[in-house]
C-alpha cells in the first residue's frame, strides 16, 4: 500500500496551545515528540498552531503516549505515514493483521461521489481509490439481489 497523505489543508483560524490542552495534549508532551523527532514543528517555537499542526500533535499524543504500545511498535507504525502526521482515527486505522495503516470505510451516500474521485485522484491515492470502487460494487450486488 502507497503511504497515506497527511491532510495539509490551511485553516481559517489559529489554535493556542489553551486549545492543544483543551485536547488532552500538553506542550510539554509537544515538545517531548518534537525532541523525538516525530512532530514537524518546534513547539516552543510556534505560538499559534495551523489546524494541520493541532491534528498532527493530536495525533501523535494519542499514539505515543496514550497507546500503551512500545515506543519501537509506534516508531514502525509511524514509518507507514508520510510525515507531517496531520491524520485523524476518524478516517484511518492501524489494521494490526496486515500492519498497516487503512482508510476507514468511506459512507458514500454522504458524499458526492464524483467530488470524492476527484479528490482521491488528485493525491493519486489509487488504493484508496480501490477501496472505494470496492464499496460502490458491494452496496450495487446488494441492491441487485433486493
Amino acid at each position: 500500500m502507497n503511504k497515506l497523505k497527511p491532510n495539509l489543508q490551511a485553516s481559517l483560524f489559529k489554535y493556542s496551545w489553551d486549545k492543544v490542552g483543551e485536547r488532552g495534549c500538553s506542550e510539554h508532551q509537544a515538545e517531548l515528540l518534537f525532541g523525538l523527532g516525530l512532530l514537524s514543528f518546534n513547539p516552543a517555537e510556534v505560538r499559534e498552531l495551523e489546524e494541520y499542526e493541532l491534528n498532527e500533535v493530536i495525533f501523535l499524543k494519542t499514539i505515543y503516549f496514550d497507546s500503551g504500545l512500545p515506543k519501537e511498535n509506534v516508531l514502525a507504525m509511524l514509518s507507514g505515514l508520510e510525515k507531517p502526521y496531520s491524520f485523524s482515527f476518524d478516517e484511518i486505522y492501524w489494521d494490526f493483521s496486515r500492519k498497516e495503516w487503512q482508510y476507514l470505510p468511506v459512507e458514500l451516500e454522504q458524499l458526492e461521489i464524483e467530488e470524492l474521485v476527484d479528490q482521491i485522484t488528485e493525491e493519486e491515492d489509487f488504493d484508496r481509490l480501490k477501496s472505494v470502487k470496492e464499496s460502490i460494487e458491494s452496496i450495487l450486488k446488494e441492491n441487485k439481489s433486493s
